[in-house]
């Protein structure tokens, strides 16, 4: 047990290393982008800063080791507006299992409206549609092996469709968690998103070829597949740290980071905040997301919440995170949880 929390303190040491040394910036090189918007408005008005204080059904994206925290059931859904009419949902639901721990299913869907298929010759429209869009279905588990040490694992299902073409893949997390002595300081460590590559296939790919040689019996309907490329997911290496702090007998802040390394760009170091009121009832937060990553485009990201509760003691929560954009509109998050 020793070497496995020394290992995870270790792994956070050298991505924030890495976060802050720089790197070759591979932008636009993996497939299943969307896998790395992130989820829950809480964790993007803080930045990002999330994988090692995730307590709800989110953690089964940012760090399914954080799981363990939940002891009887947690929901979360988000919603979220992006460019160019695309939007982006999550649902995530949560359910501890007593001593064998707490297991997971969540959904994060890509979208957008649908479109008329034109051609060069039909520039105004076929008279038919399409759409498009990204999907993943993924099922999580955590545990906390000691009282201050806990681990979990993701297995993901990904597609991603545009009209009668889509491709697929399977991918998997592992995650950890871990309590200092050090003032109940919280570390993390999360691979996400390890898997297979990514190949669009389907009708839209059928074309006709011809071998026409200039010799009698020559056919120029050969029914052909347009080949595509395999594409790498995003793979991703999380570590965090976190620590919270009293202000006052009714206020307290949150302070935390992560560090960030992918295949498909340069490293980087996401900071949140979070101050609270009158214990968790109002949560005022801000963050900064990518730092020090070459080309950044998010500025600034803000946030409040609202947690109460109804019911008979069940704990709702209602959140909104805004994070600015250098070229395009700000994105603006909406969610809503319950744990009972």
């Amino acid at each position: 047990m020793k070497k496995i929390i020394i290992l995870t303190l270790c792994a956070s040491l050298t991505a924030f290393s890495a976060a802050l040394s720089g790197g070759i910036s591979k932008v636009g090189t993996t497939s299943a982008s969307f896998l790395k918007n992130p989820v829950g408005a809480r964790a993007l008005a803080m930045g990002g800063a999330y994988s090692s204080i995730a307590n709800d059904a989110t953690a089964a994206y940012w760090n399914p080791a954080m799981l363990g925290l939940i002891t009887n059931f947690s929901a979360d859904v988000s919603h979220s507006k992006l460019l160019a009419e695309l939007n982006t949902n999550y649902f995530g639901a949560a359910f501890a299992m007593g001593s064998l721990g707490t297991g997971a299913i969540s959904v994060l869907t890509l979208g957008m409206d649908e479109m008329d298929v034109t051609t060069e010759q039909y520039q105004d429209g076929t008279g038919e549609i399409f759409n498009a869009g990204s999907y993943a279905v993924t099922f999580s588990y955590g545990k906390f092996i000691t009282d201050r040490f806990a681990i979990g694992g993701s297995a993901r299902y990904v597609n991603e469709y545009i009209w009668n073409s889509e491709s697929q893949a399977f991918a998997f997390d592992i995650g950890s968690y871990f309590v200092t002595p050090f003032w109940d300081t919280k570390f993390s460590a999360v691979v996400f998103n390890y898997g297979s590559k990514m190949q669009m296939t389907g009708e839209d790919l059928l074309t006709y070829v011809s071998n026409n040689s200039g010799k009698n019996g020559a056919n120029d309907r050969i029914e052909a597949t347009v080949k595509t490329d395999k594409f790498e997911m995003p793979i991703i290496l999380r570590t965090g740290i976190s620590n919270d702090f009293k202000i006052t007998d009714y206020t307290k802040i949150l302070l935390a980071a992560d560090a960030v390394y992918s295949n498909d760009n340069t490293p980087g170091v996401n900071l949140g905040t979070e101050l609270a009121f009158w214990g968790d009832l109002i949560k005022l937060r801000g963050g900064l997301r990518n730092l020090f990553q070459d080309n950044r485009t998010d500025t600034f990201s803000l946030g409040m919440g609202l947690s109460y509760d109804a019911f008979e003691s069940v704990p709702i929560s209602i959140d909104y995170a805004y994070m600015g954009h250098k070229y395009l509109d700000a994105v603006q998050m909406f969610s809503f949880g319950v744990k009972f």
